[in-house]
């Protein structure tokens, strides 16, 4: 189906995929090191990131179902109305509103692990262990209490020793900055 030429600027075109780039990188990086990151305003962020993630459904719904040229696209490869209506614009609507509030949490992980200052090994208290499970991803977590914030990190390919129990102190080195901790690699005290 041969779409018309969007009527939008050289200047409008760079900056939409300017945003897309960064907040699709972003949340490849949340994804990516997220579970190595221990972000000190995590609480904080967590409340304001629902409230975020709340209001900008909306604002996602009507920019995208007001845009020509992604309606037109849609109408084409589904073109079931009620498929798209119940299925594809809210998936889409919840990725991106969903990108968008992860994003930022992926760029302070980045930007402690290229940037921190490395830190001496630090003592950290495990809270809670998840038992192992085969998944993608992560294969288990552990919740510790490091510098007085609890962060629930993956445990894959960062910890060899012993199985992790409740109240144990584990020695933790990384990369430190003044929005969070990147672990580099632990080990049993």
């Amino acid at each position: 189906m041969p779409l018309s030429k969007p009527m939008t600027s050289p200047l409008t075109r760079a900056a939409v995929l300017t945003a897309f780039f960064f907040v699709s990188l972003g949340a490849f990086l949340d994804l990516v090191q997220g579970g190595r990151f221990v972000f000190f305003y995590g609480a904080q962020y967590t409340q304001a990131a629902l409230v975020a993630f709340l209001f900008l459904l909306p604002a996602c719904a009507g920019l995208l179902l007001t845009q020509p040229r992604f309606t037109a696209q849609m109408q084409w490869r589904y073109p079931t109305r009620w498929v798209r209506w119940l299925f594809i614009n809210p998936l889409i609507t919840v990725i991106t509103a969903g990108a968008i509030v992860v994003a930022p949490r992926g760029w302070l992980a980045a930007g402690t692990w290229a940037f921190g200052t490395p830190q001496a090994p630090l003592v950290a208290k495990v809270i809670s262990v998840e038992q192992f499970r085969a998944r993608k991803g992560c294969d288990q977590h552990a919740t510790l209490s490091l510098l007085s914030v609890q962060a629930t990190i993956c445990l894959a390919d960062h910890y060899v020793g012993a199985p992790l129990r409740t109240d144990q102190e584990v020695f933790v080195s990384g990369k430190a900055s003044f929005t969070g901790f990147f672990i580099g690699n632990f080990a049993a005290k």
